[in-house]
């Protein structure tokens, strides 16, 4: 059974109001837009965003056609409505834990523990407002950037309260917040949501761990030039050709928007031999440039992490390959860090893929040798593909090098501590 805010929704159609003049319009139009919102949130839940149709909607909230488009323009509006509704039931039981009295750190936590028990209580819909809002286009993703900024700011105002924490610069509040913001995206994309209740006290922990740099984060000005793709054994020379195409078109339309017959055009290759290479068609073909962005990001820092001379001058001569190379390479880096999870499930399962080999190799020189905490690792994972993210959506992929310091100090900090944490992020900069 599946729990909305406006009832489970296997019991929406019974919720129709009865016929006759006793009901206002008013009090019609909201019965049938709560009934048509629980509807989004079991429909999107169950096939996804994309292959979600009006007709489904109709049929789970037993609601018109005409009706639906008295109230929305298209399945879009109904969804970003759906959001919005979401957004300030949840907006209103946040805001009540968080505003009683103590300290700021006891506040925060409250209003954290009110999110869980939103999410753990209500995971579909928090499936839709925190996973499936990617695939929904630029129109939901503006609505996903402004409530970011509302949970950045109200981190910022709290750490303001803490000698410790006052004046965090914006990209690290913005990652502190993104790191704990992925691994709850992880586990509802997963179904593993309960998980939250053990693993979200500990992000905080991670969160409220860092502190304030003593020396500020400089950010190197210089712009790396389009660089080589990194060499990656073992490719069939047509295969990576078309994946190259792929990748090329996917970058420049979108993955909705990009045609098979580009794909094959800019690759130099006829339709007959795409299909010999993704038989599966579009969807195949993207997969695969998926994980030829994921092979070029390992290979692009590896080399810089294995060549340092201890693990965690490592940690920063391959964060700050991994940015430069794409930096360098928007192309690569679109698609991998951002097409990749707007697309479709199957894509954003493969997409995570790239994040945890990132982390992986990176996370061996966190710790120096030692054993670096699974959750600490995953939420710097999930911090520093924020900040890349951030970047690259925005259409700043030429910047993203700018927070290799902010990245580096992300990393390191909670092994190393702050002093020398910022040392080393702030030896990227010179070396630039």
């Amino acid at each position: 059974m599946t729990t909305t805010p406006w009832g489970n929704a296997d019991e929406l159609r019974a919720r129709r109001l009865s016929p006759g003049p006793g009901e206002t319009p008013e009090a019609v139009k909201r019965n049938q837009c709560e009934r048509l919102f629980g509807a989004m949130v079991l429909a999107v839940d169950k096939y996804g965003y994309e292959a979600t149709r009006v007709a489904d909607l109709l049929e789970i909230a037993g609601v018109s056609r005409s009706a639906f488009y008295k109230h929305f323009a298209d399945k879009l509006d109904c969804f970003l409505q759906t959001i919005d509704a979401a957004a300030a039931l949840a907006i209103e039981r946040i805001g009540k834990a968080y505003d009683v009295e103590g300290a700021w750190d006891a506040r925060l936590r409250a209003a954290v523990d009110a999110f869980v028990e939103l999410v753990v209580d209500q995971p579909a819909t928090a499936r839709l407002c925190v996973v499936e809002i990617y695939a929904a286009g630029p129109k939901a993703l503006e609505r996903l950037d402004a409530a970011v900024e509302v949970v950045d700011r109200a981190f910022a105002r709290a750490f303001e309260e803490s000698p410790e924490h006052r004046r965090m610069p914006a990209d690290l509040v913005h990652a502190l917040v993104g790191g704990v913001r992925k691994a709850v995206h992880t586990r509802l994309r997963r179904g593993e949501e309960r998980q939250l209740e053990e693993i979200v006290p500990k992000l905080l922990d991670w969160a409220l761990g860092y502190r304030t740099p003593p020396q500020p984060l400089k950010r190197p000005r210089r712009r790396p030039r389009r660089a080589d793709a990194p060499v990656v054994a073992d490719r069939d020379e047509t295969h990576e050709r078309l994946t190259h195409g792929v990748i090329a078109t996917v970058a420049k339309r979108g993955y909705r928007a990009a045609t098979i017959a580009e794909m094959a055009k800019l690759a130099g290759a006829s339709l007959t031999t795409f299909y010999d290479h993704f038989p599966e068609g579009k969807d195949d073909a993207f997969l695969a440039a998926i994980d030829c962005t994921r092979e070029l990001a390992v290979a692009a820092a590896q080399p810089a992490y294995e060549q340092a001379t201890n693990p965690r001058y490592g940690v920063r001569d391959g964060i700050d390959a991994l940015f430069g190379f794409l930096a360098a390479n928007p192309e690569v880096a679109r698609v991998g860090f951002v097409e990749a999870f707007a697309a479709n499930r199957r894509a954003l399962g493969r997409g995570e893929r790239g994040i945890e080999a990132l982390t992986a190799l990176l996370g061996q020189g966190c710790a120096d040798g030692g054993d670096a905490d699974a959750v600490a690792t995953e939420a710097i994972g999930g911090a520093i593909h924020t900040l890349l993210h951030t970047e690259i959506r925005r259409r700043r992929v030429e910047r993203v090098r700018e927070l290799t310091p902010t990245a580096t100090y992300v990393a390191l900090a909670p092994f190393v501590g702050p002093g020398e944490a910022v040392a080393i992020a702030n030896v990227s900069v010179q070396r630039a």
